[in-house]
């Protein structure tokens, strides 16, 4: 079996097995988050696109900035920062108090690689959290836990989803390629959970690099 193949099958398995498992669970998402599945299993190599996510921390911050929700005196927690292109990005727009969060130890070491602040438990309150393509990779009740623990003053959230006519399936191929990808709801649904949280007011987000689309559920959250 060809090497990537085999990767993907490994990363798959571990996905299937760590459903409702707990903390193993967590566990077992920190090995499949390394190295190779950044740079091989799902992208062509995530290292490239620091570029992007440059330009994607320019446009949330003019864009939230004119709606009076960020400001480079606002706490923000960038969760999932996965190497830390979007906090270094916010950082260097002189936003200082932004903390970086993932699970991948291989990402956080990159990440604090690039001067991010990287923490291993979120405050209880951010002014706003970001979101951006990693709530498809956890469980309700995980979501739940976060959310239970620190409040936001806003969200900022890209998330792969599914339509109302394939409720059970991601839109996107590539989404639909990730084994990773475990939850899957469409828009409607995403924006009754964040209800529950306490977030009631969803605004469609369209910018250059991230926006919302029949594949993807890109709001802000309030």
């Amino acid at each position: 079996m060809p090497e990537l193949q085999l990767l993907l099958l490994q990363i798959q398995q571990q996905a299937a097995a760590h459903c409702g498992a707990g903390d193993a669970g967590q566990e077992l998402r920190m090995t499949a988050f390394d190295q190779d599945y950044f740079q091989s299993a799902n992208y062509t190599n995530y290292l490239d696109r620091q570029e992007k996510y440059t330009r994607t921390a320019e446009e949330i911050f003019d864009r939230l900035k004119t709606f009076g929700l960020l400001g480079r005196s606002s706490s923000v927690l960038d969760y999932g920062c996965a190497v830390g292109f979007l906090s270094h990005g916010l950082r260097q727009l002189g936003l200082h108090d932004v903390d970086s969060y993932d699970i991948s130890e291989w990402a956080k070491q990159q990440a604090r690689g690039r001067g991010c602040r990287v923490v291993e438990a979120p405050s209880y309150f951010y002014d706003l959290g970001i979101f951006l393509d990693v709530l498809e990779h956890i469980e309700d009740d995980q979501i739940s836990r976060i959310f239970e623990k620190t409040r936001f003053g806003a969200l900022l959230v890209r998330i792969p989803c599914s339509v109302a006519t394939s409720p059970g399936q991601f839109h996107l191929e590539v989404s639909r390629r990730d084994p990773t990808h475990i939850n899957c709801k469409t828009p409607e649904q995403w924006q009754k959970k964040f209800q529950s949280f306490g977030y009631g007011v969803c605004l469609p987000v369209t910018m250059n690099t991230i926006y919302n689309s029949p594949g993807c559920f890109c709001a802000v959250l309030i």
